[in-house]
């Protein structure tokens, strides 16, 4: 029976370790359009080129595409000074097979925590930045459930005719953006190592009664 408890003992130590996805995922894109006001946000018209992991990594002027949309803004805010949106939405991110990537559906998901809009007027050279910080929680090409972490900056040039840096006016070009997985549980491994401790509970509880009986 000792032997049996250490066995699983450890096993239920070394779930957790296997229970993380792999973090080394991450996606990059160039071009695009980021459109915004109080119906929430949307990206589109973007190339992806370079892929880090799933295989990869894979590089090439256009290797799929991102597409996101946000639900509508939370009050107060607006696209101008900042805001947050509710969490939902959508975001694909897919592959159409070129230089080896895989075909279809690399990422699938939805944002779960809120979506932000940040604006920083007043960077060091004068120009003003916009920040779009989301996290979304979906499925990857692998089959694995994954959060990622997207990252869009969009830079406001300083404007001298009106002394202050140019403002985001619901549309703006965007240079790169950045997808980077985090490590999340699997369901399935959650599952596994809940019925790993607890089995070792009833056999540490069966031990100390066969203790009590002797």
């Amino acid at each position: 029976m000792g032997k049996k408890v250490l066995l699983m003992f450890a096993l239920a130590l070394a779930l957790p370790m296997a229970a993380f996805a792999d973090s080394n995922i991450s996606f990059t894109t160039s071009g695009g359009t980021l459109t915004g006001d109080s119906n929430g946000m949307a990206f589109s018209g973007d190339q992806l080129v370079s892929v880090t992991g799933l295989g990869g990594p894979f590089s090439g002027s256009n290797l799929g595409t991102l597409t996101f949309s946000t639900p509508k803004m939370r009050a107060p805010g607006n696209v101008i000074d900042g805001a947050t949106f509710f969490s939902g939405g959508s975001v694909a991110i897919t592959g159409n097979g070129s230089n080896g990537i895989p075909i279809g559906s690399l990422f699938a998901g939805v944002f779960t925590s809120n979506p932000s809009w940040v604006h920083n007027p007043n960077l060091s050279n004068g120009d003003g930045q916009y920040t779009f910080t989301g996290q979304a929680t979906g499925t990857l090409a692998d089959g694995s459930l994954g959060v990622v972490l997207i990252q869009i900056l969009v830079d406001r040039p300083y404007n001298p005719g009106n002394g202050s840096s140019n403002i985001f006016t619901h549309y703006s070009p965007v240079t790169t953006a950045t997808v980077q997985v985090i490590n999340v549980p699997e369901p399935g491994s959650l599952a596994f190592m809940a019925t790993g401790l607890v089995g070792l509970m009833g056999a540490i509880r069966r031990k100390y009664r066969k203790q009590l009986v002797a």
